[in-house]
């Protein structure tokens, strides 16, 4: 209890460190043209002043108003959302109707990943749930007292998870979740909590969170025997990690960053007045962040310049995933559901 208590008295107080006062100005006036979205326009090059919109966010009814904390679609047609109270809601249809899904456990579910149609996993603060046929039934495959912040697997066998407020543990499996093994890491300055994990194969692998010391990132290459520190050089929390290769890589949080060229550390990109809660890349030049107060943002150059879509939600934005470079979901706070197409 001791231990928990001082965790949490540290997260807050690294959270309202990391906090500045809001200063937002919007974008110099220009051209409908100019590839940013200026005053007057919805999007970029796009809507008020230069016409409709052919690519843009629109709200989607998600029939619960409890906090939407992870969105995942396997193809345009079939995903799923999770959050609050056990919430899992399923859509087969691209988003047009909404089912609810039973869950065994009745806490806030944090993290949602399928690998096809039928099979997928939860992490949630009660443990991990695992289905085989779509979502119909869930059944639990790990009990802890510890939340589970995030899951993450690269095929039907291989998958990680973390968990927050447990910094020396790395959950693996290698069955698909039917056992779990706990990795004990032991870098020095390791986060009080783990916020996200993410695998590009079976070797190369992230793990961000919160510290003192800027040790709020690790990498493996290995598959998760081993990891190492991979500095931000910044105690601010970091709240997502997303890569498309070995060198290219993001994570955010009060913060940007970007990896380094060999990949040894993460570099501050930028700052930005909104909290940063999910970041994904279509590819290597194209991405999405998403955050607090309807914060979302988009880059086509690999982070030179980034774009503000102004004006979709005012709600805290959790996550964000696109399948392909015209369709996209974002999951928020309030049971806010957005959908991006082409």
């Amino acid at each position: 209890m001791k231990y928990f208590l001082i965790s949490a008295s540290l997260l807050l107080f690294l959270s309202l460190a990391c906090k500045k006062s809001k200063n937002n100005s919007n974008p110099d006036p220009g051209t409908c043209s100019d590839g940013i979205q200026n005053n007057g326009e919805t999007d970029i090059d796009c809507g008020g002043i230069c016409g409709p919109c052919t690519a843009s966010w629109k709200p989607v009814s998600s029939g619960t108003t409890l906090n939407l904390k992870s969105v995942f679609f396997i193809n345009n047609s079939t995903g799923w959302v999770v959050g609050g109270s056990g919430t899992i809601i399923k859509t087969i249809d691209g988003g047009k109707s909404w089912s609810a899904q039973q869950s065994p456990f009745n806490g806030t579910l944090n993290r949602v990943q399928f690998i096809d149609t039928k099979t997928g996993w939860i992490a949630g603060n009660q443990g991990i749930l695992k289905t085989t046929d779509g979502g119909t039934t869930w059944t639990s495959k790990y009990t802890s007292a510890t939340a589970v912040f995030s899951i993450y697997f690269i095929d039907e066998n291989f998958g990680w998870a973390v968990l927050i407020n447990d910094p020396g543990k790395v959950l693996s499996t290698i069955d698909g979740g039917q056992t779990w093994n706990v990795q004990n890491v032991t870098i020095p300055g390791l986060p009080v909590s783990w916020n996200d994990i993410f695998f590009l194969d079976k070797n190369f692998g992230w793990a961000v969170g919160t510290s003192s010391t800027g040790e709020n990132a690790m990498k493996t290459s290995d598959g998760g025997n081993s990891w190492i520190a991979m500095p931000t050089h910044f105690t601010c929390p970091i709240y997502s990690v997303h890569f498309t290769s070995v060198q290219a890589g993001w994570c955010a949080g009060y913060y940007l960053f970007k990896s380094s060229a060999n990949g040894s550390e993460f570099i501050k990109d930028r700052y930005f007045t909104e909290e940063l809660r999910s970041v994904f890349f279509i590819d290597d030049n194209t991405g999405w962040v998403v955050g607090e107060n309807g914060f979302i943002i988009k880059t086509i150059d690999a982070g030179i310049n980034w774009t503000e879509v102004m004006g979709v939600s005012t709600a805290k934005l959790n996550s964000v995933r696109f399948t392909d470079s015209e369709q996209g979901w974002i999951a928020g706070d309030g049971g806010v559901l957005l959908h991006y197409s082409k």
